[in-house]
């Protein structure tokens, strides 16, 4: 199961006003600045190469698996 936010997301984010989905927000600008650029093979491998470093709790998942399955 994964999640994805759809072009009534960014309405519904900014009618909230907590701390916690401020910091979000800027977390996900960040990541958008940081990966956006990459290609999606770059970023597969920058993932794979990194995933084992951070522990148990991350799982490598994709969403686009669903699209290589149909």
């Amino acid at each position: 199961m994964f999640f994805a936010g759809t072009e009534y997301s960014a309405a519904f984010l900014d009618a909230l006003t907590t701390r916690y989905v401020s910091g979000l927000c800027d977390r996900a600008d960040w990541v958008v600045e940081r990966f956006g650029p990459l290609a999606d093979n770059a970023l597969d491998s920058l993932v794979r190469e990194h995933i084992g470093q951070s522990g148990a709790e991350l799982a490598l998942e994709s969403v686009l698996w669903a699209e290589d399955n149909a």
